[in-house]
């Protein structure tokens, strides 16, 4: 996805994203694909924070880093 985005054909759009939530949604979904692996996964995020950022590309570079 990063290599598209630099190269135009996937467009940059950040929006206001609660970090907390992008992070939970997207770790709990790669809990048993670590699990397989026999990776114990573990994530705390301390308060609300709210970034400008694109969920998209975030997500899938979270999910990279279990892949």
């Amino acid at each position: 996805m990063w290599s598209r985005m630099h190269n135009g054909k996937i467009p940059y759009q950040p929006t206001e994203t609660k970090v907390k939530e992008l992070l939970s949604n997207t770790m709990l979904l790669m809990v048993p694909i670590a699990q397989n692996k026999n990776i114990a996964l573990t994530w705390e995020v301390q308060g609300e924070i709210n970034a400008m950022l694109d969920a998209n590309m975030i997500g899938s570079a979270l999910q990279n880093l279990v892949t």
